[in-house]
């Protein structure tokens, strides 16, 4: 994001990819808000996975699951910090059958 804000924008992506062999996402990368076996969700960290849903209120880092209809799609970061101030946008790639899933960040 540092590279966007300082005019890199179109000519630098982050690229994060994982195996889709866990119950939910929340296993992989620690969502939650604190301690615990089952912590709320951190919005300001979901922010970052735009592909990510849940389907109920409060929501439970472990209740997150893939929207697999936002898959191929271009998704804006909608981040809470006065850190960064460009525009970011996200791609999922993948789907539910899929062994290895991607992300891109541009």
């Amino acid at each position: 994001m540092d590279e966007i804000d300082n005019g890199k924008k179109g000519k630098v992506a982050f690229v994060i990819g994982w195996f889709n062999c866990v119950d939910s996402f929340s296993q992989l990368i620690q969502l939650g808000t604190g301690n615990g076996a089952y912590p709320l969700a951190d919005e300001q960290k979901r922010r970052y996975f735009p592909f990510l849903e849940a389907s109920k209120v409060p929501v439970y880092a472990k209740d997150l699951k893939y929207n697999y209809k936002k898959a191929y799609l271009e998704s804006p970061l909608d981040l809470i910090s006065s850190q960064y101030k460009g525009i970011y946008k996200c791609m999922f790639i993948g789907e539910e059958n899929d062994k290895f899933h991607f992300a891109l960040y541009y």
